[in-house]
């Protein structure tokens, strides 16, 4: 019966090619509804593939709402041609079809709706918590200020963003070391949308995407639908290693995505060595770089090193920041800094998506900024920041020291959980009590890491999300 069933060598992914095959005999009435599919071990030796690639294929046929599967019993076709639904289009077909791609099956919406309990303690969530709520007066009052003199400049048009803003950036980012003008920066309302204008602008169709393994990028949809080919590459404790790095880099048109700042979801900050390696592999083989640092302004010893960005010096980089992770509050302000020609080009994109912040919330960060607020409120963020970042080290050992290991280096923001005996896909699917990102958000093959934010939550709420996660732990073993 599934002898026709064989791949034909196309550049498009096994898993889309094992699941469109199937589709067609369910479309064409060869597998009948209620007929369970073979074995995912029988469906590897058919295709020749990964139990992986299996797994992947059967997610994409359920997602597609093509099968279901059915407890204890196996994965069976669903009626695809109920009368009910007969007049309407396959709308999750069109979609699967279309550009867009999720970066890992919607993991946000899996954390989210993984727990019925409203009681549930958020330890994963990626930002400064409640603890961190003493700015909001002052963009209260840099609102009625901007209001009261610059009404008329609110709906000011200009592609880069606001000027004033563009100068503050720019004298900001200089202070690492390379002088820049308004002219290399470009206001986007998130470093999101930065990362897809520039996938848009410089990358084509199957592209190298190259970036540290394990990565938020997997949990978010945003370059995915370029048809970039998205590949990972390990990291130690200072970066990305260089020599797995060169191992990748080919004659096909290429960029290396990076987080240098408390890397999302492990902590790691680049080294500076390390930086310097990799912008000497990226002028080697003449490759741009996208560096995401929108971390840079919490520090906790000392201010971190110089970016990449300043430490360029072959117009390499393009540099994303932003206020998302130190403002509790989210005014949809990040920026890009490139060399000049980049931002025309990635200007010009932005125009062409219309995507334009809001001008009145370009001036109220310009305030904050040029009256000296935001700094005074980041000396008071680093204050509880370092509060938190002992205590979470703590109530770690307290809790947690039997069944998890960590690298207190690289957890003063993001701490990566190591369990030695414990599956964390396992542990997340029993826990309903406490949220919290497992490694296989960011890595689908990960079964032994989960995520912290110490400044997601407040003190006792952290303590109490760790114990949570103990007992949940113990009903594992």
């Amino acid at each position: 019966m599934y002898s026709h069933w064989k791949l034909e060598g196309s550049s498009e992914h096994l898993y889309l090619q094992i699941a469109d095959i199937i589709i067609n005999d369910i479309e064409n009435g060869r597998l009948k509804p209620n007929t369970r599919l073979p074995s995912q071990r029988k469906l590897c030796e058919i295709f020749q593939v990964s139990r992986n690639t299996v797994i992947m294929a059967i997610e994409q046929l359920i997602y597609m709402s093509y099968v279901e599967v059915v407890p204890q019993s196996g994965i069976f076709v669903k009626n695809i041609f109920d009368k009910e639904e007969s007049h309407s289009p396959n709308w999750d077909k069109y979609f699967s079809i279309g550009m867009h791609r999720y970066g890992n099956i919607n993991r946000i919406d899996q954390l989210t709706s993984s727990s019925t309990n409203e009681n549930a303690i958020n330890i994963s969530a990626a930002g400064l918590g409640k603890d961190f709520n003493f700015l909001a007066s002052y963009i209260s009052e840099a609102t009625s200020k901007i209001c009261a003199k610059d009404l008329n400049r609110i709906n000011h048009f200009n592609k880069y963003g606001y000027l004033p803003l563009r100068k503050i950036i720019a004298e900001r980012i200089s202070m690492q070391g390379k002088n820049i003008s308004a002219d290399n920066v470009l206001i986007i309302p998130s470093v999101l949308q930065g990362i897809n204008l520039s996938a848009v602008a410089f990358l084509s169709f199957a592209s190298n995407f190259i970036y540290a393994t394990p990565n938020v990028i997997n949990m978010d949809s945003i370059v995915h639908y370029t048809g970039v080919n998205k590949i990972g590459i390990e990291q130690d404790r200072q970066g990305i290693i260089i020599e797995k790095l060169k191992k990748e880099l080919s004659a096909r048109s290429s960029m290396i995505y990076l987080n240098s700042t408390y890397h999302n979801p492990t902590g790691i900050n680049m080294g500076f060595e390390r930086k310097k390696a990799l912008l000497n592999t990226a002028a080697k083989y003449r490759i741009p770089v996208m560096e995401v640092d929108s971390m840079r302004d919490i520090w906790f010893d000392r201010p971190h090193d110089s970016s990449l960005f300043a430490l360029d010096k072959n117009n390499s980089v393009i540099y994303l920041g932003s206020l998302l992770r130190t403002l509790t509050i989210n005014l949809g302000i990040s920026w890009i800094a490139a060399p000049k020609n980049v931002i025309e080009k990635l200007s010009d994109v932005k125009a062409q998506h219309d995507i334009y912040p809001s001008m009145l919330l370009q001036m109220i960060v310009t305030e904050l900024m040029a009256s000296g607020v935001y700094d005074n409120y980041l000396e008071k963020v680093r204050e509880i920041m370092l509060h938190k970042r002992e205590l979470s080290h703590s109530l770690l050992k307290k809790y947690l020291k039997d069944d998890a290991e960590w690298d207190e280096n690289n957890s003063d923001f993001y701490i990566w959980l190591k369990f030695k005996n414990i599956n964390t896909k396992k542990l997340f699917e029993i826990t309903n009590d406490v949220l919290f990102y497992p490694g296989f958000f960011f890595n689908q093959n990960d079964t032994s890491h989960i995520s912290i934010c110490n400044a997601a939550c407040s003190d006792a709420e952290l303590e109490e999300g760790l114990i949570r996660l103990k007992n949940n732990i113990n009903k594992l073993k």
